[in-house]
């Protein structure tokens, strides 16, 4: 009989998780400079994982170097490129999301739901932040469930 493995995240994975939908959802103004201190302060961790989050996310292009050093808010893409990056991460959630149907159980399914109803509660609140959210937590639960690690770090191999 085959037991269900609970995927327990890094506090580092879900701080970039969490900042990420921030930065996407507009949180945070174009060109705002981000320190450490201030992500620690801001998200309640400690300086290791808020510095690992920052370097993630400036690999992604989201936040870049700030003139007199630090990071600051990238500008967002224009609407070819940001069309062209979504293309890009609905192929690789389809092909996640082929590695691991047929193994998906019931509590995979029940997971699935109740982010979902997280999105929809957030809707109605008209929470952006808490929206983007849970469409990451949604996507990032189909990559992670493939058990394929390569799939997960696409987004930072691309930029």
């Amino acid at each position: 009989m085959a037991t269900a493995l609970v995927t327990v995240r890094a506090l580092r994975d879900q701080l970039v998780d969490r900042l990420r939908a921030d930065l996407l959802s507009s949180r945070f103004r174009v060109g705002q400079k981000l320190g450490q201190d201030e992500v620690a302060t801001l998200y309640g961790v400690s300086r290791t994982p808020a510095r690992e989050a920052i370097l993630q996310l400036r690999n992604e292009g989201l936040l870049v170097a700030a003139p007199k050093g630090g990071v600051q808010v990238a500008g967002q893409v224009d609407e070819a490129t940001r069309g062209f990056l979504n293309g890009l991460r609905h192929l690789v959630e389809e092909h996640a999301l082929r590695i691991c149907l047929d193994e998906l159980t019931d509590d995979d399914y029940a997971a699935l739901d109740r982010i979902v109803k997280k999105m929809k509660a957030a809707c109605k609140k008209r929470d952006d932040i808490a929206l983007a959210e849970h469409d990451v937590a949604f996507h990032r639960y189909l990559v992670e469930r493939s058990q394929k690690p390569t799939l997960a770090q696409l987004p930072q191999r691309l930029t």
